[in-house]
């Protein structure tokens, strides 16, 4: 009988740890742009090489995360309407010192691509947190932010780097040696579809490996 409540307290351990990674995985699971769909403007319209990528990749970590602590930090002190307003406003600030430094590393390319912006600090993705009712702890908090920075910076690296090698045939501005195979991948409606193409692989492999981790019954308890 002992024994048989211990294995029935692992399996419902084993269900909690599943549905927590499904919740709180925001790299790879539950991926905010390709899972959850935000910043897929400046994706679709900016995200056209592997530089302007990275630009988008940079400046999306450094809102995001600073971003995701001050929600926790407000939560349980302002009303939802208040820390949405305060973490927006602080965002738009931030982007003026960020635009700066962008500028000094990368030129003129920095400002075309700071247009897309205004797009991604109005996202859910640099807001998300503020609207939680329920308190982290900083630790969970900055691990939360972390993961959807790096998940939104893989996904903008990814797809400006392939858009750029198909579109152009070169990486980062050096050629491959190969010809374009899709000159029209830097283009808006090109780069939907291959974002689309993208995040219907991403869910496969993310349904492969759910599968193989998690059984239904642990997902479902």
């Amino acid at each position: 009988m002992a024994r048989a409540n211990r294995k029935v307290r692992a399996k419902g351990r084993l269900a909690r740890n599943a549905r927590e990674t499904q919740a709180t995985d925001y790299f790879f699971f539950n991926n905010a742009v390709l899972v959850q769909g935000y910043a897929m403007a400046p994706l679709i319209s900016g995200a056209i090489n592997l530089r302007s990528a990275t630009i988008l990749a940079l400046a999306g970590i450094i809102l995001i995360i600073p971003i995701g602590v001050l929600g926790e930090v407000l939560t349980g002190v302002l009303n939802k309407h208040l820390r949405l307003g305060i973490c927006v406003f602080v965002t738009s600030i931030l982007i003026i010192p960020e635009m700066v430094v962008l500028y000094r590393v990368f030129g003129g390319d920095a400002i075309i691509i700071g247009l897309y912006l205004p797009l991604l600090f109005v996202e859910r993705i640099i807001t998300f947190r503020a609207t939680d009712e329920v308190r982290e702890g900083f630790l969970r908090s900055l691990n939360r932010s972390l993961s959807l920075a790096l998940g939104y910076a893989l996904v903008m690296l990814a797809c400006g780097a392939l858009r750029e090698v198909l579109g152009a045939g070169t990486l980062w501005g050096t050629s491959l040696s190969m010809k374009p195979l899709w000159p029209a991948a830097s283009t808006a409606p090109a780069g939907l579809i291959i974002v689309a193409l993208f995040a219907a692989f991403w869910n496969l492999i993310c349904r492969f490996f759910r599968r193989m981790l998690f059984t239904e019954e642990d997902l479902n308890d």
